[in-house]
């Protein structure tokens, strides 16, 4: 149990990463164009 709950818990992390760079990419988009 713990364990699926660490799981989740990184999959999240790495999830809220992802969302970050993929907002920061779009806005240098933006900023280039």
């Amino acid at each position: 149990m713990s364990l699926n709950r660490i799981q989740v818990v990184q999959v999240t992390r790495v999830v809220a990463q992802v969302s970050q760079t993929d907002r920061f990419a779009l806005y240098l988009g933006i900023r280039v164009e």
